[in-house]
């Protein structure tokens, strides 16, 4: 071996690119930050789940615990607000829940996600949204992942139709109880697939 043949590194010794490194981790920061949590509020989550508890007080605090402990991921709730214009709309919400109150405008907040750069959609509701149609039209618009936690009654016709949903965006959709830990340990498995 020559000298000049010690100067040319071999295949082996050359330094590997960092930009395959990069790109994962921008893959993985767009997985991350494009992840929305889409919370039913509707006046159906006022339903008690104990004397202590409502749908809603449950749905709340495993929104907060999942804020703490996955803080890229956004939380959108629909509707916006229980009564007027508002009861048709969803709003990025960074705080608490707020009370139930409205119908069921998914299409509005699958839209909105949408419009924020959304990859991966996590539905929790209890029941068939407003407009069907409409939701059908902005999950297809919205290209992305769509899985679904269900938290209604079982059989009824918001978990077939969420099901279909979940099943049309490469998702899935369970069927979860409140009154357990499930939700929130749905979620997080669905956060870290």
């Amino acid at each position: 071996m020559s000298a000049n043949q010690d100067l040319v590194p071999s295949a082996s010794r050359l330094p590997t690119s960092t930009h395959q490194g990069l790109a994962a981790r921008i893959q993985a920061y767009r997985r991350e930050t494009g992840t929305f949590l889409l919370l039913d509020v509707s006046g159906s989550m006022d339903e008690r789940l104990s004397r202590e508890e409502r749908a809603i007080d449950k749905l709340r605090k495993v929104a907060r615990d999942l804020r703490n402990n996955c803080p890229t991921v956004r939380q959108i709730v629909f509707p916006a607000g229980p009564a007027g214009p508002a009861c048709d709309q969803a709003r990025e919400l960074a705080g608490d829940i707020p009370e139930p109150g409205g119908t069921t405008p998914l299409a509005a907040a699958i839209r909105l996600a949408a419009s924020h750069g959304a990859l991966h959609l996590l539905i929790v509701s209890d029941g068939e949204p407003t407009d069907k149609e409409a939701a059908r039209q902005a999950a297809q618009a919205a290209k992305c992942q769509i899985d679904v936690c269900y938290i209604g009654r079982p059989g009824d016709a918001g978990e077939g139709f969420l099901r279909e949903l979940a099943r049309q965006h490469g998702g899935s959709c369970d069927t979860v109880d409140l009154r357990t830990k499930q939700l929130e340990t749905k979620i997080r498995g669905l956060l870290g697939a």
